[in-house]
């Protein structure tokens, strides 16, 4: 592929993954290779420029008084990363510039009194708030180019205003190099001088590391010509970054919008008509994983809003149901499996955030599960096969007991020894600390920690549900938390989540609903990383073509 072929292609390869960034690459990359715009036999060859550039360095070590650099080393043949175009010429950026770094004024005032004190804000977001009279300190003026040489943006090149210069930057004096071409070049090699950075607790830009690096210097006609050519191709990626950036707020407008109005929906009818339009604009709502997780949220909503299936006028309502729950729980405290609680308060009309089908009805998880809080202390010792289960042990829906603390488990004696409390198979556990809406349905008694919750289900309440029910109410956690360094809900508060209860019978439709709907969206999300990353390979196949050619 040609670069002329590549232009042709600029549209469709910026809708690849970070298209318009890797775009904005090639471009510098192409740009620094001589392969962007024509060569003119004309021109007369870098070979003078570098001639010129020795004479302006004398000069700089002159005029500034700075130690005078050291000559550049010669460039063998194993450095050169490819060949030149006729005209060109390699040399190191020793050769083509210098650093006169800054440092920070003896006195600096908020009053406007001096020259203003040139920081990263300062030049980057054009916030100046210092000034200072200390006429010893280096100065800038407008238009220099200055780099960033402290700090994790090392190697960033700004634009100078008129000032003193501070600590962490240097103003860069360029010998005959067309001071445009040259931030071309630092803008190109940015990511490796960023990533060669010295230094551990502040990072520091290599400058020696930089002067040292070669690069291929073109006839200073070219170098315009370059300059030229480099700002409409990142005009260009400017606008179709602004493009690709509408395109996708009004994909998520328009997605918010169609689930809202599934979710706000109170007719059999007017639910139907506006799932149909899902269905008929499937293709344009989904086409990124952000808004497939918004599907799955909604599809948690519908379930448990009693609009994902059809309601049977044969289940037993649920507030019959309530009372065999209430009396399984007493039963269970009278034979001592378990210890009796508080009650929990009713839920207010007010705190109702919506109404539910006839056969429902709303309650706290509290009133359907009896709460297993864990021990505050944690056991001293670990030899059994009973597992010992933290918030790192979660993965999604499930709990992965690997690669986390050996899998480390309780003997029979060591839960009594240390008064440790076992949440029985069959149970839900969900995250109390950060993490709101972690939730699983135990497929073996374990032993946890204070970061999570158990409920022990009754044996008519269908423990997945329950477990979808708390999941669809994460943003109701996230609220209720108190938040100190880190959000927690203590027991009073999880035994008060609002759940709503719909018929045993429903409850399994709704189960099994949920997972085929959850099952299509893994499927949309495997298929939509599987067209990014043949959309990446698409892009590196081209990269490599153009710049390895």
């Amino acid at each position: 592929m040609n670069p002329e072929t590549f232009f042709d292609k600029f549209g469709l390869l910026a809708d690849t993954p970070n298209g318009v960034q890797k775009l904005r690459e090639l471009i510098l990359q192409l740009a620094v290779q001589g392969r962007l715009v024509p060569q003119e036999p004309s021109d007369e060859g870098a070979e003078k420029i570098l001639e010129q550039a020795k004479n302006e360095k004398i000069l700089f070590v002159k005029e500034f008084r700075v130690r005078k650099p050291a000559s550049s080393l010669p460039i063998n043949d194993e450095e050169k990363p490819h060949e030149l175009p006729h005209g060109w010429k390699w040399c190191r950026n020793s050769d083509l510039f210098a650093l006169r770094k800054g440092k920070k004024p003896k006195n600096l005032s908020e009053s406007e009194i001096g020259l203003p004190y040139l920081d990263i804000a300062a030049l980057d977001r054009n916030v100046i708030n210092r000034f200072t009279d200390d006429i010893s300190c280096p100065k800038a003026k407008e238009g220099d180019l200055i780099i960033v040489c402290d700090g994790s943006r090392s190697g960033l090149v700004l634009t100078g205003k008129n000032g003193v210069l501070g600590s962490t930057l240097a103003v860069i004096h360029n010998f005959t190099i067309d001071k445009d071409y040259l931030r071309v070049l630092l803008l190109r090699f940015y990511n490796e001088m960023n990533s060669e950075k010295k230094g551990a607790a502040i990072p520091h830009l290599d400058i020696a590391k930089m002067y040292s690096q070669i690069i291929g210097l073109p006839p200073f006609k070219e170098q315009h010509r370059i300059v030229a050519k480099v700002d409409q191709l990142m005009v260009l990626c400017d606008e179709l970054e602004a493009l690709q950036q509408k395109k996708q707020e009004t994909r998520l407008r328009l997605n918010s919008a169609a689930l809202d109005k599934l979710l706000t929906a109170y007719e059999p009818a007017e639910f139907a008509n506006h799932w149909q339009r899902v269905c008929d604009n499937f293709d344009l709502l989904y086409d990124n994983p952000e808004t497939v997780g918004e599907l799955r949220k909604a599809i948690l909503q519908l379930a448990v809003q009693g609009k994902l299936v059809r309601q049977d006028e044969d289940d037993e309502p649920a507030a019959v149901l309530l009372e065999k729950i209430k009396a399984e729980k007493e039963r269970l405290i009278k034979e001592n499996k378990f210890i009796k609680t508080k009650p929990i308060s009713a839920i207010e009309p007010k705190d109702i955030p919506y109404q539910l089908p006839l056969t429902w009805i709303w309650t706290k998880i509290g009133n359907l599960c009896i709460s297993i809080v864990p021990n505050r202390d944690k056991p001293k010792s670990f030899s059994g096969g009973i597992p010992w289960i933290t918030l790192a042990n979660f993965c999604d829906e499930k709990i992965e007991l690997k690669n986390v603390y050996s899998h480390i488990g309780l003997s029979e004696n060591e839960v009594i020894k240390y008064n440790a409390r076992i949440i029985p198979k069959g149970s839900v556990v969900m995250s109390c600390i950060g993490r709101f809406g972690l939730v699983t349905v135990l497929d073996e008694d374990i032993v946890v920690n204070q970061q999570l919750h158990g409920f022990v289900v009754p044996t008519c309440l269908y423990p997945r549900y329950l477990a979808y029910a708390i999941k669809a109410q994460k943003d109701f956690l996230e609220e209720s938390a108190t938040s100190t360094t880190i959000s927690y809900l203590n027991k009073t508060k999880c035994e008060s989540i609002p759940i709503p209860l719909p018929p045993f019978a429903e409850q399994r439709r709704i189960v099994a609903k949920v997972d085929q709907l959850m099952a299509l969206c893994d499927d949309l999300e495997a298929k939509l990383d599987q067209s990014q990353t043949d959309g990446a390979k698409l892009m590196e196949a081209v990269v490599a073509e153009l710049v390895g050619a």
